[in-house]
């Protein structure tokens, strides 16, 4: 796996901010593939309130067999959570920023 150089920065900062104050090892001893599985999850970048608007669309996938590249219409917005309609449904479903179920597989289409 290659990371870009600002993504690898990134990526050492957070797991030598995990590391208590008076480990004296170098970052690199406590780096597995688990570890940066769980650090590379926590660092997605997730699109924000701001980036969401009415009229836009966004994509959700979460891997499994037809929630795969799902897209959908936000239909409105306020602060707390958004009203869309996925392409592939009759109803609409309303998503709150703070559901990580759906936060976490949720980006802005292109």
């Amino acid at each position: 796996m290659v990371l870009g150089k600002v993504c690898f920065e990134i990526l050492i900062l957070a797991v030598s901010c995990q590391l208590a104050p008076n480990q004296t090892a170098h970052w690199y001893n406590y780096l597995n593939l688990d570890s940066l599985k769980r650090i590379i999850k926590r660092m997605k970048i997730r699109p924000t309130i701001d980036q969401i608007k009415s009229g836009g669309r966004i994509v959700y996938n979460d891997g499994r067999s037809g929630h795969s590249g799902v897209l959908a219409t936000v239909l409105a917005v306020d602060n707390k959570d958004m009203t869309v309609q996925f392409d592939d449904r009759a109803d609409t479903s309303q998503i709150s920023f703070s559901d990580k179920a759906w936060m976490n597989f949720i980006e802005l289409a292109d």
